[in-house]
């Protein structure tokens, strides 16, 4: 009976084992991220936003508030803006002429 238990403890062991390193092995958050704001202290992180394999993502529609807090926040820590473009600043009307 007991090597029964020995040998179903050892089993049990092994998938654990496998299954945590299957974890390590294929946890790609970060992948194919250059600059991880998560690891410097003057690239702050908008709350609710999550990393995935190559960008930062969250649920609903919070453009707006992001590159308002960006805008605002990045400037107080030394960052200085060279170049901007948003969606905010766009002007351009797409007119579609409909032939009757």
């Amino acid at each position: 009976m007991s090597k029964k238990l020995l040998l179903y403890s050892c089993i049990v062991i092994f998938i654990i084992a496998i299954w945590l390193m299957y974890l390590q092995i294929t946890d790609d958050t970060y992948e194919g991220m250059s600059i991880i704001p998560e690891q410097h202290n003057d690239i702050p992180l908008f709350k609710g936003l999550k990393p995935t394999s190559h960008q930062y993502v969250m649920k609903g529609n919070h453009w707006e508030d992001i590159y308002e807090f960006y805008m605002g926040k990045l400037p107080s820590l030394g960052w200085k803006v060279e170049y901007e473009q948003s969606a905010l600043d766009d002007t351009d009307i797409c007119l579609l002429e409909i032939p009757l």
